[in-house]
């Protein structure tokens, strides 16, 4: 990647296209119809930002 590109960038990228990832994929997925209670528990880091970090590491 290119080094003149900052982490906001990367950021700001990752996370349209994990906007747009979600949209398509939201009428393609299988239903759950579990019995199990599961939490509903936000994750600290959203994907868009732990997409950021492994670009920036990797680079």
């Amino acid at each position: 990647m290119n080094e003149n590109v900052n982490l906001v960038e990367i950021f700001y990228i990752a996370d349209e296209f994990c906007k747009e990832f979600y949209k398509t994929m939201e009428g393609h997925t299988l239903a759950e119809n579990n019995a199990k209670k599961r939490r509903n528990r936000p994750s600290k880091l959203n994907d868009a930002e732990v997409i950021a970090i492994f670009n920036s590491l990797s680079s």
